[in-house]
């Protein structure tokens, strides 16, 4: 069982933590407080530029929860 790892906050640089974590082979919980952002995220949309973040997104997005209720890092 691969272990998880959570990311608190998924602006610029924690959707990149995220995203690299998750191609590495981590399973990932990336929380943020705003619905909006996670939603987005949860859509394939991300809000910020960065090259490669599209495909890491599309690669790795079964590795990878997006949420705003913070209990789901209890399981980090």
């Amino acid at each position: 069982m691969p272990l998880t790892i959570g990311v608190v906050g998924l602006s610029h640089l924690g959707l990149v933590w995220s995203l690299g974590y998750a191609s590495l082979g981590f399973k990932v919980i990336g929380f943020d407080t705003d619905t909006k952002t996670v939603a987005d995220l949860n859509n394939g949309i991300i809000p910020v530029a960065e090259p490669k973040l599209p495909e890491l997104l599309k690669d790795h997005r079964s590795s990878v929860t997006f949420s705003s209720n913070p209990t789901v890092l209890k399981d980090c």
